[in-house]
């Protein structure tokens, strides 16, 4: 007998029989497979850098980083398989402010321990998710904000209650805003597509930092950069890295 209550027992229900249909829908779409291989490999390489040796200060603050990005991302595939996108969505916003943040100390690596030990305000003056974009952005010599955009996107639509919210709580333009999950295909493959971008990025950077402190590519860094690599020429064809 369930411990929980009857209507939380049957939201629950109603979450599993929704991913049971997402997972149906995966079968038969190579879209959908090869963003979640893209998500797989990254998070795997994830759990590789937490287990690998070393014990200095910096390193096991990038562990960190890193582990917050494979639980964003398990939280949020389970999210949007049972039908909540918005809040999948949210999940995904913290991936990227964490791979903008990872990327950025991976390059600047004697500021890791003054980030990880700034207060309050020293963390307003200089590390905000808005300076740590634009600092990647004159790093990279990019000018066209894509990543301010891509991070406003997430906040209009998951991070901030307004107006731009309802686009996903509605199963189409044309429905009542729903209580509880629902299962829409083109919004949950929109989701998953979204989550292997976020997982390339925060794969390529980990990989960059493993390349430099172990010269040995171990299986999981074998397995991303062939998962990546064809993942990008599918889908990204024109982009020779994962920052743009």
């Amino acid at each position: 007998m369930s411990s929980l209550p009857p209507n939380l027992e049957s939201l629950h229900i109603q979450e599993e029989q929704l991913r049971q249909k997402a997972l149906e829908k995966i079968k038969a779409d190579s879209d959908f497979a090869n963003h979640l291989k893209m998500i797989e490999a990254a998070m795997d390489l994830s759990e590789s850098f937490r287990r690998s040796n070393g014990d200095d200060e910096e390193l096991n603050i990038l562990k960190v980083l890193a582990i917050r990005t494979f639980n964003a991302l398990g939280a949020s595939l389970k999210l949007a398989f049972s039908g909540y996108n918005q809040n999948a969505a949210l999940q995904m916003r913290d991936i990227l402010e964490t791979a903008f943040l990872l990327d950025y100390l991976l390059t600047e690596k004697e500021k890791i321990l003054d980030w990880w030990n700034a207060d309050s305000k020293t963390r307003r003056a200089k590390y905000t998710p808005a300076k740590i974009r634009e600092a990647l952005d004159k790093r990279d010599g990019f000018k066209n904000n894509k990543r301010r955009d891509t991070y406003l996107m997430f906040c209009d639509l998951a991070g901030h209650p307004n107006r731009h919210m309802t686009h996903m709580l509605r199963p189409t333009p044309e429905s009542e805003i729903a209580a509880g999950p629902f299962l829409e295909i083109t919004g949950l493959k929109a989701s998953i597509g979204e989550m292997a971008k976020l997982a390339f990025q925060v794969g390529v950077s980990i990989n960059s930092y493993m390349e430099h402190k172990y010269p040995i590519i171990n299986s999981s860094q074998t397995q991303f950069l062939m998962f990546a690599t064809r993942w990008r020429d599918t889908y990204f064809p024109k982009a020779s890295t994962g920052k743009e």
